[in-house]
């Protein structure tokens, strides 16, 4: 027993009670310091002007019950001391909210257990509170984690390599996604049955393990443009998993969609404890178990759980030799406290109690049994998983937490593992060895300190800022700084809260994206002076069967006799078609090969005049396969078809004279000169020697 006094109010109306009580515990020297209560009204009058570290009532008083006392006594630990045969005013008093209570014997033997059930009462509050901190304690940690972690706006999520089963998203992915834990990440991502062809596993596991792989890809699902940064990390079982963050850089690639913000949505993920009360024989026999305890073993009343749990040790306990461990603690000490074990509930699952017991001794002292209280503290121990992942997550991940308290120097009061990545510690923060200004680039410190200035004065208490640092190493990174001011209800400032992220990629690849940008206009405009300063025709049409033209250069204008690339471009492309099966035809082919590469169409001007042209064409394709677009380059050959007529025709009058005319040379060779002249044009070969 602790040396510390302990205060006690003792109600009695009863001097002979009163006497034997304060002779036994002159007789034990208990560490007590009490005080006598006579009645209901007098206890009343102590109790709204003191506080007691417990309360010990006699059940029947002068001017009424012990129970006029519950009003009173909520935050004190409350014992009803009864007269035998009352046992029934006992239950119901602890079903009130009496800790314990002791039935009065002829003998006083009931003041032998005195000191260990006073004891044990102001064990179990001191517990009870010190669980309740620690629920507090955890559940507003969690929060703190889950509100920063959440906050990122880039999408975050963890997956089994060899699954591919998704064991954790952010609320950005969630937003993004609809999506459960256990859904495979190539159906959630790209709508797809089997595992994706670029999947990045092979860049991160085996060989690369340890390595970062960068890479960009578009989801064919939204249509976004994604940064993804890659990373084998070690789950809470052990495991290998993948982690990957990915960022969206549509903006970057698409030049017109912006990042779309995240929900913050926030759970709560611990439940209140629920308390059941029973008492069990040393046998491992349940004598009685309120309604609680039964619900919290699964069974629907407490007459079927003591019927059906015949012995607690194999049918309730999950390692039988827990049991047997909290029977030699109670043999040992006379109780225990905040005793943690698994049981089995009546559906075979498992929970985890937390129970305080305390021995039943018969006349000879002999333990008999236990009495106790069980508290279902499942939700606490998942909720400590649950904790750890997500501190395991954050700790492998490159975002940094940060915490500064309100004090001057803001003191770093945490900062996660992620500050590795640039060589720093912790402990390089926490011991104050560094101050987190030292270690912003010298350039941008003044500006940074300017914003944080203006934006603690604007009471703007969310903020980003980008700026760069310096590694322990030397090297300059660029950093994305979101940070969150958390006030108090009058306003003043409690502490500051932010995640840092390395971007320094993104910054590169913004700058080269830059660059390449000035290039391509500059490629663009020297390919938008060459098409149009070409003599050939060139266009972009559709593949439908009333085909359009998208774009056109002047020379096509020209070639059909339009005035202006506008008016021409007005116009149906089998409008330009003597015959309107050539189209169908030339559509077919294209379709077929994908190209087509010197077709010779006959076509039509606007007034109607016959022209022949030669076509070149590409077919481009959209992602199901079909015809977007044709891009084609066409140039009208009329001349040299009329001139290779005329040239079948001069062949065939010379074959015709050299026939019946024999002898008549100056003709043959006036043909001859002029065959020779037809080919010249034609760019070919002179055919006769004359």
């Amino acid at each position: 027993m602790e040396n510390k006094k302990r205060k006690i109010l003792i109600v009695e109306d009863d001097k002979i009670d009163r006497m034997a009580f304060e002779r036994f515990v002159n007789e034990e020297k208990l560490p007590y310091n009490y005080i006598f209560a006579e009645s209901v009204k007098e206890a009343k009058k102590f109790l709204e002007k003191e506080i007691f570290d417990a309360v010990l009532a006699d059940y029947r008083l002068g001017d009424g019950t012990a129970f006029d006392l519950f009003d009173k006594v909520e935050t004190f630990p409350f014992i009803i001391v009864t007269g035998t045969g009352d046992e029934e005013i006992a239950v119901k008093a602890m079903k009130s909210g009496a800790y314990d209570y002791l039935i009065k014997d002829a003998e006083g033997n009931y003041l032998k257990i005195l000191p260990v059930t006073v004891d044990n009462a102001i064990k179990h509050k001191l517990a009870e509170e010190a669980s309740k901190r620690t629920e507090e304690e955890i559940l507003l940690k969690h929060k703190q984690l889950l509100s920063i972690f959440d906050s990122i706006d880039e999408v975050i999520y963890v997956a089994d390599p060899t699954t591919y089963e998704l064991l954790y998203f952010n609320e950005a992915f969630k937003s993004r996604w609809k999506v459960n834990v256990g859904d495979k990440c190539y159906k959630v991502l790209q709508n797809q049955t089997s595992p994706c062809s670029f999947c990045s596993n092979k860049y991160i596991f085996g060989e690369n393990l340890g390595k970062t792989y960068i890479w960009e890809w578009q989801n064919l699902v939204d249509r976004h443009w994604y940064r993804c940064i890659d990373r084998a990390i070690k789950w809470p079982d052990g495991r290998m998993v993948r982690y990957e963050m990915a960022i969206d850089v549509t903006e970057r690639k698409q030049t017109e969609e912006a990042l779309r913000q995240a929900e913050q949505k926030y759970r709560n993920i611990f439940e209140n404890a629920v308390i059941g009360i029973h008492q069990s024989t040393l046998d491992g026999r349940f004598l009685m178990v309120n309604q609680t305890a039964a619900r919290i073993h699964g069974y629907d009343s407490p007459e079927e759980m003591m019927a059906m749990v015949t012995d607690i040790s194999r049918q309730a306990f999950v390692k039988p030799g827990r049991r047997a461990e909290f029977i030699r603690l109670v043999q040992e000490h006379g109780s225990v406290s905040n005793f943690e074990y698994q049981v089995y509930r009546k559906d075979g699952s498992t929970i985890w109690i937390s129970g305080n017991e305390r021995g039943v001794y018969d006349a000879n002292s002999k333990l008999v049994g236990f009495e106790g209280t069980s508290i279902d503290i499942t939700d606490r121990k998942q909720a400590e998983e649950k904790r750890e992942r997500i501190e395991r997550i954050v700790d492998n991940s490159q975002v940094i937490l940060f915490h500064w308290l309100a004090e001057p120097g803001w003191p770093v009061s945490f900062v996660s593992e992620g500050i590795s990545q640039f060589g720093y510690t912790t402990d390089d923060f926490y011991s104050r060895r560094l101050d987190y200004a030292q270690i912003v680039y010298p350039e941008d410190l003044p500006r940074v300190a300017d914003e944080v200035k203006a934006y603690l004065e604007s009471r703007t208490d969310r903020f980003t800022q980008e700026y760069r640092i310096v590694t322990k190493a030397g090297d300059v990174r660029w950093l994305d700084d979101r940070t969150l001011v958390v006030r108090d209800q009058d306003g003043n400032i409690q502490h500051i809260e932010g995640t840092v992220l390395d971007i320094t990629e993104r910054k590169l690849a913004e700058e080269a994206s830059r660059r390449a940008t000035e290039k391509l206009r500059e490629s663009e405009e020297r390919y938008r002076t060459l098409v149009e300063n070409l003599t050939v025709g060139v266009y972009r049409n559709t593949a439908d069967p009333h085909g359009r033209f998208v774009q056109a250069n002047f020379a096509i204008a020209k070639m059909f006799g339009y005035d202006s690339v506008d008016e021409f471009m007005r116009i149906k492309v089998p409008d330009l078609y003597q015959e309107s099966e050539d189209r169908k035809l030339f559509v077919e082919a294209i379709t077929q090969t994908g190209s087509v590469t010197n077709k010779e169409l006959r076509l039509k001007k606007k007034d109607g005049t016959p022209i022949w042209a030669s076509v070149s064409a590409r077919a481009h394709y959209d992602e199901k396969g079909n015809i977007d677009w044709m891009d084609g380059v066409i140039e009208d050959i009329t001349e040299r078809k009329h001139a290779e007529e005329e040239l079948q025709k001069r062949l065939r009058e010379l074959e015709l004279y050299y026939n019946i005319t024999i002898g008549r040379e100056s003709r043959i060779i006036e043909l001859k000169h002029q065959v020779n002249e037809l080919l010249e044009r034609l760019g070919e070969k002179k055919k006769y020697k004359v």
